[in-house]
C-alpha cells in the first residue's frame, strides 16, 4: 500500500488532481487495486478489519463488536467537533468560511464532553473497549495525532 501525504493546510485536498480522486476533497481515502475508493475513516477501518482478520481489532462476539462500534462512534463524533472548532478558530480556515467565535466555544464543549465519555471508558480498562485493543483506539490515536500534528492542538485535560 503507497501513503501519499496531502497538504490540508495549503488546500492541497481543494485542488483539481485531489478532487478527481475524492471529490468531496476529504481525507483520508482508501484506493483499492480494482481503483475502487473508500473515504471516510470508519468505513476504510471497518473495511480493513473485514479483510485483514487478524489480530481481532473489531470483537469476536456481538457484545465486544457492538461495543468497539459505539465507542468508534463516539470517538467520530468528538473529532467531528473539533473539526468544527478548528474551522471557526484556526486562521488557515479564514479565507474558507466565515468564522464565529461564539459556534467554536460551543463545538469546543461538545468536544471535551465527547472526550470525556471517552475518558470515563478508560477507567475502566487499559484501552477504551476494556482490556483489548480495538479499532476503537487506533481511531482515537489516530484523531488526536491529527489534531496535535496539524493543528497544535493537544488532548484537552
Amino acid at each position: 500500500m503507497d501513503h501519499i501525504p496531502i497538504d490540508v493546510l495549503s488546500g492541497e485536498n481543494r485542488k483539481p488532481d485531489f478532487l478527481a480522486i475524492n471529490p468531496e476533497g476529504t481525507l483520508p481515502v482508501l484506493e483499492l487495486d480494482d481503483g475502487s475508493r473508500v473515504y471516510e475513516s470508519l468505513a476504510i477501518i471497518e473495511y480493513l478489519e473485514e479483510v485483514f482478520t487478524a489480530p481481532d481489532l473489531g470483537g469476536s462476539t456481538p457484545l465486544p463488536r457492538a461495543k468497539t462500534r459505539e465507542m468508534a462512534q463516539i470517538i467520530a463524533e468528538a473529532y467531528s467537533f473539533f473539526n468544527r472548532v478548528t474551522g471557526h478558530a484556526n486562521p488557515a480556515f479564514q479565507t474558507r468560511f466565515e468564522q464565529n467565535a461564539d459556534i467554536g466555544r460551543f463545538m469546543k464543549l461538545q468536544y471535551v464532553d465527547q472526550l470525556g465519555k471517552v475518558d470515563r471508558r478508560l477507567s475502566e480498562g487499559a484501552y477504551v473497549c476494556g482490556d483489548q485493543l480495538t479499532y476503537a483506539d487506533c481511531m482515537l490515536f489516530a484523531s488526536a495525532q491529527f489534531a496535535a500534528l496539524l493543528y497544535k492542538s493537544p488532548i484537552p485535560a
